[in-house]
């Protein structure tokens, strides 16, 4: 099992530096590469192995790319033939939560790279849409009850994994909990989750900070 300091320090092999922002799927769409063949390449384990999640790395991380395997196609000659990439969409998750309860049912407009998606959230608050691999930010509108609007900006590609602190730590400030002291603010969670209230942070207590927070 990865230490603590693994989990917290960038890991992997290969040429390619992760950088802020950027994930498994942009890094792939940038080399021209599926992101299944980096992301399974046995060169790659150790990064697959402690990350767990190919849309979650850290800075520093490293990712062994190959080389372009060229494929050839028989074809009539002096004939046109059209051929299709296969698409590569990244897929976007949020979820919505009032007080630690879902916002069911709530009217909402995406925002991505001036596409505008509207839709609304399921009955446990969450949203799900496919996006440009290489899309950076969005902004999603939430209506309120009063006819106002709730407006939240981010940054795809940033949010580091569940088992680094500082992706701990985003998680919860993202479900509206006080970071000042962080052991307080895993306490406040577990004692939101019916979890024992040792303010520490575990396996279990990160397995339902994935699962409320969607990510």
């Amino acid at each position: 099992m990865p230490t603590e300091a693994q989990y917290n320090s960038p890991v992997g092999s290969g040429s390619h530096v992760v950088r802020h922002g950027e994930c498994v799927q942009s890094i792939a769409e940038h080399y021209g590469h599926f992101w299944e063949k980096l992301w399974n390449l046995a060169d790659n384990r150790e990064l697959r192995d402690i990350r767990k999640d190919p849309n979650t790395l850290l800075p520093s991380d490293r990712i062994t790319i190959p080389d372009i395997e060229i494929k050839e196609e028989s074809r009539a000659t002096e004939a046109r033939h059209r051929f299709r990439r296969k698409g590569v969409p990244g897929k976007l998750k949020i979820r919505l939560l009032d007080d630690g309860q879902p916002r069911k049912f709530i009217a909402y407009r995406l925002v991505v790279d001036a596409q505008i998606i509207e839709g609304k959230t399921d009955g446990d608050g969450f949203l799900e849409h496919f996006i440009p691999v290489d899309a950076s930010q969005g902004e999603l509108i939430v209506d309120r009850d009063d006819g106002g609007n709730d407006h939240y900006h981010f940054v795809f590609g940033t949010l580091a994994p569940i088992d680094t602190e500082i992706g701990q730590k985003r998680r919860l400030q993202n479900l509206g909990y006080d970071l000042a002291d962080f052991s307080v603010a895993i306490k406040n969670f577990q004692h939101d989750h019916s979890i024992e209230e040792t303010g520490a942070m575990n396996d279990e207590v990160k397995s339902k900070l994935k699962e409320v927070s969607g990510q």
